[in-house]
Formats: structure tokens, C-alpha cells, sequence
């Protein structure tokens, strides 16, 4: 039987982790894959998720995004989440709740900053980092995509809320062609309330003035948020600082932007992000299964063991649900919790399966 034990909390903190760590997540029944990267300070971190390109793989684009050594520096978790089939899900929600979970996971695992959440990635992993702006935008603080945005147009998408975003792109790239670029960055200029007109800056950075980067700086918007885009002459498809031009590095332009963007201190969401035992929450087994009730609206619920590591996760859909029944299989005899958040609270019941 597994035995709820309510008016508990653990936080989980796991010191002293420097290497790379390759996990993986149950999200709607599949297994997914991803590589974690932490500091040795594991309180209140940032996160940022950079995301692979087409046939790429997260070991891929850790190695060329060189992020591990500006996490250590700047003290941010890292995560590189491998795509199914080598490939990001952009017209549907299957990555969308793939990178959700994540972003949960490390929130049990080292208790990060939840208004320091950032999205980027390379080609299909730029275009999977708007994906992200425009279905889930309240979970992140501000996104960089490289060399990759949405072909649909983004007068298609309806983000919750503005979005800062930092964009680079090469000027000759035909593969994400470039000359597409700039009536897609308009629809995000028009969407974060920016101006219209923008403050070029030639050659960027100005201390370089051999660079062949050009910088486009579009206002500031609603809610603090900015829309920059930095071109790099004659650069086809590539990643500078990695591959293609050296005149900038791509990861370090995208962390000094993402680390001036903080969003509110209620929240992203306008959920607190302390837990809370307080809330009717009530979780029960039977018959294999866990039935969960909630006196608000459920999003999401996380089984993890004592390390942090999550085991199973569950996320609702559109529509308000307070009761949930999710099916338990394949989990070792332990000790758990359940990590159990709603529209306004979290709340971590401890389990026991015998």
C-alpha cells in the first residue's frame, strides 16, 4: 500500500555536483532523455534550457555551446534535453510538456529561481525556443534563439505575456533563411508593444571595430521586455563563437542578456513560488493507482525519490482539474514525495511504497 504522510516538506539540495549528468523522465507515458549541469551552489539557481538542432543530440550541442563553463562561472544549472528522434515536436505539445517536466524537475532537484527560467537553442532548437514563447511563455523569463525561428509567422502566435528575446542569425543563411527573418521579428516587436523602429549599432560590440556583427535593438516594451537581434555579415548557418564567426560567442551574448531579465517577484505565472502545506491537497493509493484531490486547479505533479530525481510526472491539460488518478507501475519499494502544484500553491506530500 503507499501511505501518504502529510505536513512534511523536503527541499532538496544536492551539493558539490559538477559534472554532467545523463537523466531520464517518464513525460505522458515516454522516456525522455536529457544531460543536467550544476554548480556547486545549488540554491535559488537560474536555469537555462539549450536545446539541440535538427539530427543533433544534447551531448551535441553542450559540446558546442561551451555553456558548462559559463555555469560554472555565473553559478546557473544547465540543461541539455535530447529531442525525440533527434528533432523538436514545433507544431504540436509534446515538447512543450517534455521541457515543462524539466523545468519541474530541477525545481524539486535544486530548488531553482522559477523567475529565472531561459530557453535557447541552436536551428530547430532556436525555432523549439519560440515554440516555447508561444505556448508557455509564463514559464520563462527570456529566450535566445541562433539561427532558427518559426516558418509559420509569428502573428500565429499568442503568448501569454511579452517575451525579451535575444535572436542571432547569419546574414548568407539559407539553410533557416535569413531574408525570412525580419517579417518574423516584427510580429514579436508588435507583440511585446516594442518600437517599431530600431537602434542599430555597427560595428557590435563597438570595443571590436573589425566585427562584422550588426545590432538591432528594438525599445523597451511591456513588462520590461526587448527584442534584439544581432546579424553577422557573410555568417551562413552556423554558431558563433562555436562555428561560423568568432567576432562574438553566441552563449556568452545570450547569458549577459537572459541574466537581466528577472520576471516579477510573485512569480512568472502569479503563483507563489513557497510551498505550502496549508492548501486541501490529499493524495491516496489504490488499486495501483494514486488519486490526487485539489482545492484548486492542478498543473502538474511530480513523484520523485530522495535525491530529487523524478521517477514519474503528470501534466493537465487546458481545462481546470481538481482530482487526478494516475497510474503508478514500475517504481522500487522506498521512500517518496509528491510534489503536487496548482494554480496559486506546491505542495510535497511524503509516500511510502512498501
Amino acid at each position: 500500500m503507499l501511505r501518504t504522510i502529510q505536513g512534511m516538506i523536503v527541499v532538496f539540495l544536492l551539493c558539490g555536483i559538477l559534472q554532467a549528468q545523463n537523466e531520464s523522465i517518464v513525460v505522458n507515458g515516454e522516456t525522455r532523455t536529457f544531460i543536467t549541469h550544476a554548480p556547486s551552489e545549488t540554491s535559488s539557481l537560474a536555469l537555462v534550457i539549450s536545446m539541440h538542432g535538427l539530427s543533433g543530440t544534447g551531448a551535441q550541442q553542450r559540446s558546442m555551446s561551451g555553456f558548462d563553463k559559463i555555469a560554472d562561472r555565473e553559478k546557473f544549472v544547465v540543461v541539455y534535453p535530447d529531442g525525440s528522434d533527434n528533432r523538436w515536436d514545433i507544431s504540436g505539445t509534446t515538447d512543450v510538456d517534455f521541457i515543462l517536466a524539466i523545468i519541474d524537475t530541477m525545481a524539486a532537484r535544486y530548488a531553482i529561481d522559477r523567475n529565472r527560467v531561459y530557453a535557447t537553442g541552436f536551428s530547430m532548437g532556436g525555432m523549439m525556443s519560440y515554440k516555447l514563447a508561444c505556448s508557455a511563455a509564463d514559464r520563462f523569463a527570456a529566450i535566445g534563439p541562433a539561427s532558427g525561428y518559426l516558418f509559420g509567422g509569428a502573428r500565429g502566435c499568442t503568448p501569454s505575456r511579452p517575451m525579451p528575446i535575444l535572436h542571432i542569425h547569419g546574414s548568407v543563411d539559407t539553410v533557416v533563411d535569413y531574408s525570412g527573418l525580419a517579417s518574423y521579428i516584427d510580429g514579436w516587436v508588435e507583440k511585446n508593444g516594442c518600437s517599431a523602429t530600431a537602434e542599430i549599432t555597427k560595428p557590435y560590440p563597438e570595443s571590436k571595430p573589425g566585427s562584422k556583427v550588426t545590432k538591432e535593438y528594438y525599445g523597451q516594451g511591456e513588462q520590461g521586455s526587448e527584442v534584439i537581434v544581432l546579424t553577422v555579415e557573410g555568417m551562413g548557418h552556423a554558431y558563433p563563437g562555436s562555428f561560423g564567426s568568432q567576432d562574438i560567442n553566441a552563449s556568452e551574448e545570450f547569458w549577459a542578456f537572459f541574466k537581466k531579465h528577472v520576471a516579477g517577484q510573485s512569480g512568472i505565472n502569479g503563483r507563489r513560488s513557497s510551498l505550502s502545506i496549508t492548501q486541501p491537497v490529499s493524495a491516496r493509493y489504490q488499486g495501483g493507482m494514486v488519486a490526487i484531490r485539489s482545492g484548486a486547479p492542478l498543473q502538474s505533479v511530480l513523484l520523485c525519490d530522495l535525491q530529487g530525481k523524478v521517477v514519474h510526472s503528470w501534466r493537465t491539460g487546458t481545462a481546470p482539474v481538481h482530482t487526478l488518478s494516475l497510474q503508478v507501475s514500475g517504481v522500487a519499494r522506498g521512500m517518496y514525495t509528491l510534489r503536487i502544484t496548482d494554480s496559486r500553491h506546491e505542495t510535497l506530500l511524503r509516500v511510502a511504497v512498501p
